[in-house]
């Protein structure tokens, strides 16, 4: 593995570069405006609480079986900021990432010196720059964005879109985007500038008319995704009806949470098909091909571990939903962790449905200290040692070969987990 030398550089000199969202529109809007010969493709903008990821991934496997050459930006990364940069399922490489990042870090310099230190871009910021220009480079048909965080909030939302879609709305990221779920819902619905916003028909009916409300002021049409969905003979396969007849597949991303996400996916295809973008539904096949790592994620055998991203509360109780329909409460095995920026109190109420014993680790980036998770966690919880987290995966495959071993809190601390699996060979 290289080192990233241009990358980290551009991170060094950006990171401090984060402001108010009033900030972060004139500085990008401006830089955005000198980068409309790089965005020759359209664009696609997810945005959500949760399912985001998984959105993003399918939507673009969907797109590529379509026959299309397709770009996928994504955020955050488990383990590598080329996880962040894909086409057609193809990681970017190292190089070409720290070579695409020494051109960004050299063109943005010079324009920071044409319009001032104010108009410094965030890392974030950047890192979409050379996704812009990479995508550009490779000559995509189209591209499918993730948002960071937010909607309006987010740097994502101020590129131009062809159309955007919205997951759902949960309470998350409380700092940046409000405490209530009416306050991020009016945030989450400004991932699209103009054109159609496709969103989960599961919304709350009121949030609904929140982002009705905030998407007419901006000219904005909604649409919500429909059940494509139908019963079928086994649970992990699902039998879609289209307008050419019925078809089975089986999804490569599992979890019976995903079945909203597959819906949206659908109804954005078929969006897509209407005006004249794909030519058939012989795309869809690519729900079956999607990948998206540490998304209820099953590796292994004994013992299994199950990887899952669920860092806020709607995930947690997600995650316990899907696992009481694979697995009995006794059979679980919890590896716990939380970042300091979420509200823990809260999620560790959700801890008692996912598993009746848990190591709780606190050794990763941003990490709520052990003593402070015990303090909040349900007494009737038995605790297992140790608390360092290779560790405490190295016990849990020693002593529970027969239990799925579940990983999940913050992205920080599954991306390690992860990579402590591939790398001892028990995927």
């Amino acid at each position: 593995m290289i080192v990233m030398n241009q990358l980290n550089d551009l991170l060094g000199w950006t990171q401090a570069r984060v402001g108010s969202k009033v900030a972060m529109q004139r500085r990008f809007g401006l830089l955005l405006n000198d980068l409309q010969p790089d965005i020759p493709f359209p664009i696609i903008k997810v945005a959500g609480t949760n399912g985001k990821g998984s959105v993003s991934a399918m939507l673009a496997a969907c797109l590529t079986e379509a026959g299309k050459k397709v770009g996928l930006f994504t955020s955050p990364h488990l383990l590598s900021p080329v996880e962040r940069f894909r086409i057609n399922y193809q990681e970017i490489s190292e190089n070409e990432l720290d070579a695409q990042a020494q051109y960004v870090k050299e063109w943005l310099h010079d324009w920071v010196d044409q319009n001032g230190s104010a108009y410094t871009p965030s890392f974030f910021e950047s890192l979409i720059v050379i996704a812009l220009r990479y995508f550009k480079q490779e000559n995509v048909d189209i591209a499918v964005f993730e948002a960071g965080v937010g909607g309006e909030n987010d740097a994502v939302s101020l590129l131009p879109d062809f159309c955007a879609v919205l997951t759902n709305i949960g309470l998350d990221h409380h700092t940046q985007l409000g405490s209530t779920l009416e306050a991020i819902a009016t945030d989450k619905a400004g991932i699209a500038r103009s054109g159609t916003l496709l969103i989960n028909s599961q919304i709350d009916e009121k949030l609904k008319g929140i982002i009705q409300k905030r998407a007419e002021e901006k000219g904005v049409k909604v649409l919500e995704s429909k059940n494509w969905i139908h019963p079928a003979q086994e649970a992990d396969k699902i039998r879609l009806l289209t307008e050419h007849g019925s078809v089975e597949l089986l999804p490569a991303l599992k979890g019976n949470f995903q079945r909203e996400n597959i819906n949206l996916v659908l109804s954005t295809y078929h969006f897509l098909l209407e005006n004249g973008q794909l030519s058939s539904w012989d795309g869809i096949i690519g729900l079956e091909k999607a990948h998206w790592a540490g998304r209820f994620e099953l590796l292994g055998a004994r013992p299994q571990w199950l990887i899952d991203a669920a860092h806020n509360e709607s995930g947690l109780r997600a995650l316990s939903s899907a696992l009481d329909k694979i697995s009995k409460k006794e059979h679980r095995i919890l590896v716990y962790g939380n970042s300091e920026e979420k509200d823990y109190p809260e999620l560790l109420k959700i801890v008692p449905s996912l598993a009746g014993r848990v190591y709780l680790v606190d050794d990763f980036y941003k990490a709520v200290p052990r003593t402070k998770l015990i303090s909040y966690l349900d007494p009737k919880i038995r605790i297992l040692e140790p608390g360092i987290l290779t560790l405490a995966l190295a016990d849990a495959q020693k002593h529970f070969p027969n239990h799925i071993i579940i990983i999940t809190g913050s992205i920080f601390m599954i991306g390690k987990a992860r990579k402590w699996i591939l790398q001892h060979g028990l995927d």
